[in-house]
């Protein structure tokens, strides 16, 4: 089952499974709440979702939910958004992997069977990152204050370190500035800072802890594309 709400990027994922004769496509849909009746519905042996979806319920809810419902089920998240704000979140809550939009085909084809039969697919860093929780070793100190952090706000986070306005986010994550400045509040409380420059600088210093720079550049848009060869996923939906 398909849950993403781009009909674009819910086409090329089709297409690009069809090809496959081990895979079939039971059922597609575009906000949580269809998720949850779709589920029910086509009773799908896997699902594939993006983390930030409309319908009242985040990616991270979602997961829970729908393993509420069938605790057999395999879901393969399959997002834009960075790996280091959501694939541990993900993973606790239940997801057998984690795959970035801008990942080649191959991978994703890849990633989706290892799901099926019942696998962790998730990259090298996140596999890492699991290692070391399962071992016991103490977490990154960038992770220490942002863990009490909901997933909305640690998405505001990411981008205030990029050195979006509040508007800019707003925008960008469709919700309101009023919305954005009450998160950059509960951050500023949550992570014992004293006002906006504390907070930026704490944004982007997280940032780089994770590997990120504030000027990561914008993926380009290319137009359309769909082959049979192993290519990045396009990265302008």
């Amino acid at each position: 089952m398909l849950v993403e709400d781009h009909p674009i990027m819910r086409y090329g994922l089709r297409t690009i499974l069809s090809q496959d004769s081990h895979i079939t496509v039971a059922g597609e849909c575009a906000t949580a709440r269809e998720a949850l009746e779709t589920l029910r519905t086509c009773a799908p042996s896997m699902v594939i979702m993006d983390i930030t979806l409309p319908g009242g319920l985040d990616g991270i809810e979602l997961i829970k939910c729908m393993l509420s419902e069938a605790p057999r089920i395999a879901i393969l998240v399959f997002s834009v958004h960075d790996e280091a704000l959501y694939a541990l979140r993900a993973i606790a809550a239940g997801a057998k992997g984690y795959i970035m939009k801008e990942r080649p085909l191959q991978e994703l084809l890849e990633a989706v069977h290892t799901v099926a039969r019942g696998e962790i697919s998730v990259s090298l860093p996140i596999t890492q990152r699991l290692v070391k929780k399962a071992a016991g070793a103490p977490p990154e100190t960038s992770l220490l204050k942002t863990q009490r952090l909901s997933d909305r706000e640690l998405e505001v986070l990411f981008q205030i370190g990029k050195g979006q306005s509040t508007f800019e986010i707003a925008s960008g994550l469709h919700i309101s500035v009023k919305t954005v400045e009450t998160h950059r509040a509960n951050l500023r409380r949550k992570l014992a800072l004293r006002g906006g420059p504390e907070l930026l600088r704490y944004a982007v210093a997280w940032r780089f802890a994770e590997g990120h720079h504030a000027s990561d550049p914008i993926p380009s848009s290319p137009p359309p594309r769909i082959s049979d060869a192993p290519q990045p996923f396009p990265t302008w939906i």
